[in-house]
């Protein structure tokens, strides 16, 4: 039966057209298939208005001051804009540095020593003071807007001469 249908086929310039067009379709579709898995970059991204904290303890042991991270916490939010006052930087003050993943800086914070706490108190006669108190150990945190580029955090800490030591680096 197929050998009497071919015989008896008479080529068209309909039936080429037919042909051509299934043709053309059927190339179409197959040149159109994706061999990459279609993924959205908004899928990827961080959603805006997230705020990121971390939270640290640090340690002084053998006058070396070791910082881990304890907790990271992200949530929805935005942070309202404060101007950032400009203070003296002192011995044992740190900077925390937000980098991207080439190490290029993105954004720092600069945090009074987190080991030096400044009490207030009241003596018997009622006259108030302060006095410096310093801890072995304290935790302190770290509040800032998420950005798609943040991969990590360093920890430096200004030395009696006045220069930066790395203490850590942390992959957010």
């Amino acid at each position: 039966m197929h050998f009497y249908f071919t015989r008896n086929f008479k080529p068209t310039v309909k039936n080429n057209i037919n042909k051509i067009l299934l043709f053309t379709l059927v190339v179409f579709m197959c040149g159109c298939h994706s061999s990459k898995p279609t993924v959205k970059t908004e899928e990827l991204a961080i959603p805006k208005n997230q705020i990121i904290f971390l939270i640290f303890s640090i340690e002084n042991k053998d006058s070396v001051n070791t910082v881990k991270l304890t907790d990271k916490i992200i949530s929805i939010g935005k942070l309202k804009t404060i101007s950032q006052q400009t203070t003296s930087i002192n011995p044992g003050d740190l900077k925390c540095i937000f980098l991207d993943k080439n190490g290029q800086i993105l954004s720092e914070i600069t945090i009074p020593n987190p080991l030096k706490n400044q009490l207030e108190y009241f003596d018997e006669n009622g006259k108030g003071g302060r006095k410096e108190v310093i801890l072995k150990e304290n935790t302190f945190h770290i509040r800032t807007q998420l950005q798609n580029e943040m991969f990590s955090i360093k920890i430096e800490e200004n030395t009696a001469a006045n220069k930066w030591k790395e203490l850590a680096e942390f992959r957010l």
